[in-house]
């Protein structure tokens, strides 16, 4: 669960503290975070993907400072469960490619930039900066995990869930990664981009489509996903 404290004094359990990013970059007047997804396919070398698709996520109610409202969870929270709920003014995109709704592409998100002279490719770079280097910051603590386990780095790779929230200088923070980020479609975003990025992730890997011809088993293996030569 999230809390706001007003003094270090109010703390009595272990807990992870992060300052409160109190002027974000808004649209809409709305605050808004990342998902964007990496991909570690190797530790020793070190393999890291960030995929090109994510989602942004809105909140539903206007933001403001004012102290009376800092418990209004959709003013401040992004969370796509949490905003929901507020029925009235949430909205479903109907069309993925367009500013629609309350979450967006990544690629709808870039659009955006360009028509309001805000540089993306800032962002993107920073965003990418971050995530390697959150994974070299565990980098040892996964390989000796994989150590204690009796297997080899090799035979493993781990898909994360990153979020990332924007300031008003375009500043880029990392709020959270999720080790299981859902992969549930809930809305024509989630259908747009969640198989694609499954199915990327797997060819990546190298993990071949399942045949129930025995002949073609063996024949897959020199196959990508999509049925091309490698």
């Amino acid at each position: 669960s999230i809390s706001i404290f007003h003094s270090l004094s109010d703390i009595q359990d272990n807990v992870i503290i992060t300052k409160y990013i109190s002027y974000p970059h808004l649209i809409n007047k709305l605050k808004y975070d990342f998902r964007l997804y990496v991909l570690v396919t190797g530790l020793s070398p070190l393999k890291i993907y960030l995929y090109k698709e994510g989602m942004v996520r809105f909140t539903t109610e206007e933001y403001t400072l004012d102290l009376n409202k800092i418990d209004e969870l959709y003013i401040h929270l992004t969370n796509v469960h949490i905003n929901k709920k507020n029925k009235n003014i949430y909205k479903k995109a109907h069309d993925a490619d367009t500013e629609e709704g309350s979450k967006w592409s990544l690629q709808v998100y870039e659009k955006y930039c360009k028509k309001n002279d805000i540089d993306y490719q800032k962002i993107r770079q920073q965003m990418a900066d971050i995530s390697i280097k959150s994974i070299l910051a565990v980098r040892d603590l996964f390989l000796e995990e994989i150590k204690d386990n009796g297997t080899k780095d090799r035979n493993h790779f781990k898909l994360f869930g990153y979020d990332f929230l924007v300031d008003e200088n375009l500043k880029v923070y990392l709020i959270e990664i999720n080790g299981r980020p859902s992969l549930i479609m809930g809305d024509i975003n989630d259908l747009k981009l969640k198989p694609q990025l499954v199915a990327d992730a797997l060819n990546l890997v190298g993990i071949s489509p399942y045949s129930h011809d025995y002949k073609d088993d063996f024949e897959s293996y020199d196959k990508d996903i999509n049925g091309n030569d490698f």
